[in-house]
């Protein structure tokens, strides 16, 4: 199966936890693996994203943030 990048953010962690939950559910009965990596605001989630990308090998990145 795929193995994938959450990037979360901190602000609002009440939803974001809840949609991450969510989230793991789906990909853990799907036999995804998946790694987690919580950035401090949504305005970083583009920069850390790019930075992920270019060095870790994941099939896919699924991006959670409010404002």
């Amino acid at each position: 199966m795929s193995h994938i990048l959450i990037l979360k953010t901190a602000s609002n962690a009440e939803i974001i936890e809840r949609m991450s939950r969510s989230i793991i559910d789906i990909l853990s009965s799907q036999g995804h693996t998946y790694d987690e990596i919580m950035v401090p605001t949504a305005k970083e989630l583009p920069i850390s994203l790019n930075m992920y990308s270019e060095t870790l090998n994941y099939e896919a990145t699924i991006c959670i943030g409010c404002i």
